[in-house]
């Protein structure tokens, strides 16, 4: 009986402090984003990474939901190398988002690493055809295809830009080299056209 007592305020005990630890953390994460939302990306960031040497200090990584919050603290603050170290770490986690996809493709465009930028960019199409940076995504992968000479893909890129982005003389001008190495003459006469019309 003495033993079912003691074994009962322990689990008791233990559930309470986790209440606890939970509601410390929920608080944190909010103060964290209001440091965020007024500038003060230095105690963002700071606040974000207690949150994650707790989970860390726990090895539950995986249920970190605030690496990518990290990340754009860090690279707000000029320090993308720490930045990319959270964004890779948020891709581990269950809590990566189109945030932390469109920014490592930002962070790798910035070192020129063309094939990592890339890979970061068809993720984020893939999983987020619909997301907030879409029509800035579909754009960079159009040109990129281009400059790689992915000709096809190009092309399949063109087709979902918006009116607006297709319009544009740049984007004309590699879509008239697109239909040259696909020898689509007919679309190469229009492009030109279009092209001559704007300047």
């Amino acid at each position: 009986m003495n033993r079912l007592f003691l074994l009962s305020i322990l689990v008791l005990t233990i559930a309470i402090n986790s209440c606890d630890s939970g509601k410390q953390l929920g608080q944190s994460k909010q103060t964290a984003q209001t440091y965020y939302s007024t500038g003060e990306f230095d105690k963002a960031l700071s606040s974000w990474e207690t949150i994650i040497t707790a989970y860390e200090s726990k090895g539950k990584e995986k249920d970190c939901d605030v690496y990518t919050n990290a990340a754009m603290a860090s690279n707000k603050l000029g320090n993308s190398e720490k930045a990319l170290t959270y964004l890779k770490k948020a891709t581990y986690s269950d809590f990566s988002n189109e945030d932390t996809y469109f920014t490592l493709a930002e962070i790798y465009k910035a070192q020129d690493n063309l094939s990592l930028e890339l890979e970061n960019l068809e993720i984020y199409s893939s999983k987020y055809p619909q997301g907030k940076y879409t029509a800035e995504v579909n754009t960079r992968l159009f040109n990129l295809y281009t400059e790689i000479e992915n000709w096809g893909k190009a092309n399949e890129f063109w087709n979902i830009l918006t009116p607006e982005q297709q319009m544009l003389s740049p984007q004309l001008e590699s879509y008239l080299t697109v239909n040259d190495k696909l020898d689509n003459t007919d679309k190469c006469i229009e492009l030109s056209n279009k092209l001559l019309a704007i300047d």
